[in-house]
């Protein structure tokens, strides 16, 4: 299977404003894009406001255990928004199959330990698209961990041995220091010319950073990532599809 990975920024799907307010419009254009790539894909979007609600709540990105009713709060309208995206990707045409990533994934100290995907990938071969969410789930160092969608995706282009990873943000690519134009083209060489904005220190995991080591890891296992403006449906279809787009390009190596 020729899989393709696309995550989707929760800035598209609930963006920076006020807290638990999803963005509907978005998702319906992004969908009628979507229903036009042919090609198997498995998607995770993110969380956005509705994730940023909860940030005080947590203690360097934990829960302790005595805290389950407030984590079971959380995971709760987070699974709303995700509940909201499948709805209006349905809408659009799209057949999605919902996974909560609690019921796939151990976590241990907020990394993934173990997967387990044969139902994603029962989906994947009957034409489904899979999308997944991450959030608040049981972390087996006895505590309540944020497991984020940007490692979800990272594990999941390795588990499926994607050849590309599209992440559908809200800027145009990865952008430069000082003039803050898109770069084309981003490799560990040209790594220390990228802007590292106040956003990613004050995310919850870690904002284009995050995204940008992810890619960089993932290059070296012989996957392209593409980094576009998820309100620009076009190219992220045009990136599914491996087609030029105006955004950056991660090359595998």
């Amino acid at each position: 299977m020729d899989v393709r990975v696309l995550k989707v920024g929760g800035s598209v799907v609930a963006g920076r404003g006020p807290w638990f307010c999803y963005d509907r419009a978005s998702v319906r254009s992004l969908g009628a894009a979507l229903r036009r790539f042919t090609g198997p894909m498995v998607v995770a979007h993110g969380m956005g406001n509705f994730g940023r609600a909860f940030l005080p709540c947590y203690a360097g990105g934990v829960l302790p255990a005595e805290q389950a009713l407030l984590a079971r709060r959380i995971q709760r309208d987070l699974t709303e928004l995700h509940d909201l995206v499948l709805a209006d990707l349905r809408s659009a045409g799209v057949q999605v199959r919902g996974f909560a990533a609690e019921s796939l994934y151990a976590v241990r100290e907020g990394k993934i330990v173990n997967a387990c995907l044969d139902l994603v990938e029962y989906y994947l071969r009957a034409g489904w698209v899979p999308v997944l969410y991450g959030g608040t789930v049981w972390d087996d160092a006895g505590q309540y961990s944020i497991l984020s969608s940007d490692l979800i995706v990272e594990q999941l282009a390795t588990a499926f041995h994607a050849d590309r990873l599209v992440w559908a943000t809200d800027v145009d690519g990865v952008l430069r220091d000082g003039d803050h134009q898109v770069i084309p083209e981003l490799t560990e060489a040209n790594l220390a010319s990228m802007w590292r904005q106040e956003y990613d220190r004050t995310d919850a995991t870690g904002g284009m950073t995050s995204k940008v080591n992810a890619a960089l890891a993932l290059a070296r296992r012989g996957c392209t990532s593409v980094v576009v403006n998820g309100f620009r449906p076009d190219q992220v279809l045009a990136a599914l599809a491996g087609e030029p787009v105006s955004g950056t390009v991660i090359p595998a190596r």
